[in-house]
């Protein structure tokens, strides 16, 4: 008798230390579900980068073809050419007018040869002076002409590589879209891998619940040996599964990585995309063009301004000129210098509105360019932040231990939620030490399906800890169903529930599957049926054989 208590001693110690690894185990699947769920938040708070991104890009593709910079380039050619061909018109119209004063001082001259030689030589003197002021006129025409030209090349060449940049930065939105379809692929096989999980715990608690047929009896020991085979079997299972999982944990946990690495790579490029150097030096050579053009047109207002007035030419009075031709010659100068007025006062207006349109233009340009660089250091802050949340991630999981630990409340409530659902059966069976005699009651947990709305699961096992230990305290104490002589087993069988609810219930000692139920708790209401093992009565028990 002494050998099998102590028999049974080794074998409750043993079973203790197998539910303790099981108690491990749930512990480990719920750290490797935290663990899952934390990987779906980075999933998530990566596609948000990307919605971010993207938005970006948009803004800046509608912030680039809103631009007006080309619109008054435009509009300042366009004047400036309007310019051009009105004082072309005008001077078309002063020529007209000059040949046909020339005629008319030609045919005077002709009349005066005879007595005035000197007059000729000083008139012939005069119009080679002015038609060397028109030739040098015509030189700046065509100066200015060549420099509008060069302009409208630059402008070419930037709206070309404007175009360019565009198409670059649609290829990398392509890219983009593309990482965007591996997250998509990714979050299906987390979904897939935490499905396969659920069915895997609910093949496991069926399992669990189902009759073991291989049954020895309805004695303790036999229950003893009973149980620590399906511990044993469930420990075994378990560490399995937390291999499985573990495995496919890391293989995500490289894939998110790898994904990781990508669009830091992409985003790096993306900045880069528009290539700075090349950027910048466009600018300057914007920069530097309005610079020579206003440089140039200030040079032009000071030469005209420098030059000397258009003196009228009088020419002397001949002998037999009549009054009328003389009044024609003084309404014709006069018109002349109208128009030469008319002429300057219109090339003044326009220096200066060119002016302004260029200081405008410059200021616009600096504008730009700072607004430019705040954006590429906003760029470059966004990188540093996202390098530091992925360090810092990579951080939490390589301590995904202590941080699992030291969670908040809220994280632990899900978790115990979600796992609390698949709870799977549990029997605990003290070992007795004092009196031989006396045989323990059993201890049945029963997982109910409406636990997950109650607590959390640490709290629910410090409850389970508590109530065993009282238990025992109590059992230990001799019991008023017990002989000196032999073994019995007890009427009344003490239930937990996952909750934590203490409660008994009556057993028939019949050999039959029983069903009688009579509660005393206060709580022991939420228990449908105790089921217990049938035995058949050819088959000797262990009780009957002692």
């Amino acid at each position: 008798m002494d050998s099998t208590l102590s028999n049974s001693d080794l074998q409750n110690e043993e079973f203790e230390a197998k539910v303790q690894e099981l108690f491990t185990a749930h512990r480990t699947i719920e750290r490797l579900n935290v663990n899952v769920e934390h990987l779906e938040q980075e999933n998530e708070y990566l596609k948000n980068a990307l919605a971010e991104e993207k938005n970006m890009l948009e803004e800046a593709k509608k912030n680039e073809g809103k631009s007006k910079n080309d619109e008054l380039h435009r509009q300042m050619i366009a004047e400036l050419r309007q310019a051009l061909d009105e004082s072309q018109e005008s001077g078309e119209a002063l020529r007209e007018e000059k040949l046909r004063l020339e005629k008319r001082l030609q045919q005077v001259l002709e009349n005066s040869v005879a007595n005035t030689t000197l007059d000729t030589d000083l008139d012939t003197e005069e119009i080679l002076a002015l038609n060397s002021q028109v030739s040098m006129l015509q030189e700046e025409k065509t100066n200015l002409q060549a420099e509008l030209l060069e302009m409208s090349m630059k402008f070419q060449r930037q709206a070309e590589e404007k175009i360019r940049l565009q198409h670059e930065i649609s290829e990398k939105e392509e890219e983009l879209e593309c990482m965007e379809n591996q997250f998509a692929t990714q979050c299906d096989i987390s979904e897939r891998l935490r499905e396969e999980n659920q069915l895997l715990k609910s093949q496991l608690e069926s399992e669990m619940g189902q009759v073991d047929v291989a049954r020895k009896g309805n004695s303790l020991f036999s229950e003893v040996d009973d149980r620590r085979v399906a511990a044993e079997s469930k420990v075994v299972q378990i560490h399995q599964q937390m291999k499985n999982l573990e495995e496919k944990l890391m293989q995500e946990q490289k894939e998110n990585k790898r994904l990781k690495n990508q669009i830091a790579f992409l985003r790096q490029s993306l900045k880069k995309g528009f290539d700075e150097d090349t950027v910048k030096g466009l600018q300057e050579q914007l920069l530097q063009s309005k610079k020579t053009i206003s440089d140039l047109t200030e040079k032009l207002g000071k030469l005209e301004s420098s030059q000397k007035p258009h003196h009228v030419i009088e020419y002397p009075k001949p002998a037999g000129s009549s009054t009328d031709d003389k009044q024609y010659v003084t309404f014709l100068e006069g018109l002349i210098r109208s128009k030469t007025k008319e002429i300057s006062e219109v090339k003044s207006q326009a220096h200066k509105s060119h002016l302004q349109t260029v200081r405008t233009d410059l200021h616009l340009t600096q504008a730009n360019n700072e607004l430019q660089l705040l954006r590429n250091e906003v760029l470059q802050l966004k990188q540093c932040n996202s390098h530091l949340a992925m360090t810092l991630q990579d951080l939490q999981h390589k301590y995904g231990e202590s941080s699992s630990e030291v969670s908040s409340p809220s994280r632990r409530r899900q978790s115990s939620s979600s796992s609390s659902s698949n709870k799977t059966t549990a029997a605990f069976l003290p070992s007795p030490k004092h009196d031989r005699s006396s045989v323990k009651g059993q201890i049945v947990l029963k997982s109910s399906r409406d636990a997950s709305a109650k607590g959390s699961l640490l709290g629910k096992e410090n409850v389970r800890l508590r109530d065993l230990v009282n238990l025992t305290s109590i059992e230990r104490s001799p019991d008023k169903h017990t002989k000196s002589k032999g073994v019995q087993l007890s009427q009344d069988v003490k239930v937990l529930t996952s909750d934590g609810d203490q409660s008994t219930e009556g057993l028939r000692q019949d050999g039959k599957a029983g069903k009688m139920k009579r509660v005393k708790g206060s709580k022991g209401g939420k228990f449908d049926s105790v089921t217990y093992e049938t035995v058949p009565e050819d088959k000797p028990s262990e009780c009957n054989q002692q």
